[in-house]
């Protein structure tokens, strides 16, 4: 028998035949996968070039005073004079800020940045008493109040630290001995007039930033308030706000925090106690904040998808196959692979569009695109135009069953079982009558 004719009648080979078609299909499927992950490569690469020319996300520690003393010098030692730092949390803190959001585009990328406005009101107290060494005297003269920030190059203005009376502006660095490397800090100057050795302080000051913004070490009872225009927050790090509104017009925040959560930052610090820069999200464990997020990122949409590749081309196949056990139609493999490849090309549509015009228009303008063009082609195939309005329905079925998995995120897997559950009872139906021993032939009659 040529092989030919081997191909057309043994069912096995046709099955063995579409199998191969499918394997080959995900070489291409896969170079698409890859070049969904390069694009979105070169997204974030465009994300961290604004980064670096507007700043960088933003990570707050602190405030913190850095106050030194003079201790008696230990016994036996050949220095005259013992000087030492004390590192004072506030007892009291308040945060409070507006986000004023932006999109900045770089080529076909975007990236949301933000201009940040915040006042800082701390009281800080401190206890000597768990000083060691013990203090003699208090250099409140050589006092400083600092600000870790994960990039100063993001503050945009004068900051003035205001005690009282008493004015002094922050310069870049932070005072030595501490856990953070990067911020600004500002000289106290006067001990506090206060009598019971409380220092109050305010500050106020504008941050550039991109995407996010976090906050870390802070007071013994803190409170941070934000609010912004953006109608998408992610709130972010190991603490949800305490109260938050998120409408279409912005969003609001408020966190509350203690000594627990400063003590967890401080269990993170370097065993050696070397200073270290201000730590991120990922490095801490007591950080929290917001993410100005978009609410669909076209690249983890198109990845979602290709995902779902093999089993949509499988589907479509599946429905080929069926049309020949059941209508007679004989599908050459030649026809299988270009149907396969138009199933690969709406892929390629879907980024390509959706750079441009986003997910949503460049689904429907794919997914149209590829049901015209291969119901077009189907009436080849299976000789006639009814044949091919069929394919236009099925495959507009397989798409928008897609389009529910894309979207359902936390329900994804229970739809997909139920759909593939319904599949097969379909398949299971079209095919009770087949007689597969004898594969082209009627079907048998009856039930």
């Amino acid at each position: 028998m040529p092989a030919e004719g081997f191909v057309k009648d043994s069912m096995l080979v046709r099955v063995i035949v579409i199998g191969l078609i499918v394997v080959a299909l995900m070489v291409p499927v896969s170079m698409i996968g890859f070049l969904v992950y390069e694009r979105e490569t070169r997204r974030d690469e465009a994300v961290r070039e604004i980064g670096a020319m507007w700043a960088a996300p933003q990570l707050l520690s602190g405030p913190i005073l850095a106050l030194p003393y003079r201790c008696d010098p230990p016994k036996g030692s050949p220095l005259a004079e013992c000087l030492a730092l004390l590192q004072v949390h506030p007892k009291t803190l308040t945060i409070t800020g507006t986000l004023e959001p932006e999109v900045r585009t770089r080529s076909l990328f975007r990236a949301v940045v933000y201009k940040a406005q915040g006042k800082v009101t701390a009281t800080f107290v401190p206890e000597a008493g768990y000083a060691n060494p013990a203090p003699v005297e208090l250099l409140w003269s050589r006092a400083t109040v600092n600000m870790g920030l994960s990039d100063p190059r993001g503050v945009t203005s004068a900051v003035e630290l205001v005690s009282g009376d008493t004015r002094s502006k922050f310069v870049p660095g932070v005072a030595a001995g501490l856990h953070m490397m990067t911020g600004m800090k500002a000289l106290v100057g006067n001990a506090p007039a206060a009598g019971n050795g409380e220092y109050h302080a305010t500050f106020e000051f504008e941050l550039n930033g991109t995407r996010d913004i976090s906050f870390s070490d802070l007071g013994d009872n803190a409170v941070v308030r934000l609010a912004s225009s953006w109608p998408h927050p992610s709130f972010i790090g190991s603490a949800l706000p305490s109260t938050r509104t998120s409408e279409s017009e912005g969003f609001t925040a408020e966190w509350r925090t203690g000594t627990f959560w400063r003590a967890a930052v401080a269990s993170s610090a370097l065993e050696d106690g070397s200073p270290r820069a201000v730590p991120t999200r990922a490095e801490s464990p007591a950080t929290f904040g917001v993410a100005l997020i978009t609410p669909v990122d076209v690249y983890q949409q198109t990845s979602r998808a290709v995902k779902y590749a093999v089993l949509f081309i499988g589907a479509t196949f599946l429905v080929a196959f069926l049309w020949e056990v059941t209508r007679g139609v004989l599908v050459h493999p030649v026809q299988y692979a270009f149907v396969g490849f138009a199933l690969c090309v709406f892929y390629l549509l879907l980024l390509s569009i959706s750079e441009h015009a986003g997910f949503d228009p460049a689904y429907a303008i794919a997914s149209a695109a590829t049901v015209l063009q291969l119901s077009w082609y189907w009436r080849w195939v299976a000789g006639g135009r009814a044949q091919g309005g069929v394919m236009a329905l099925i495959l507009s079925g397989l798409y928008g069953f897609l389009y529910l998995l894309l979207r359902l995120e936390d329900y994804a897997l229970l739809a997909g079982s139920v759909g593939l559950f319904v599949a097969l009872i379909a398949v299971m139906f079209l095919t009770r009558k087949v007689n597969w021993h004898q594969l082209g032939k009627p079907p048998v009659s009856g039930t």
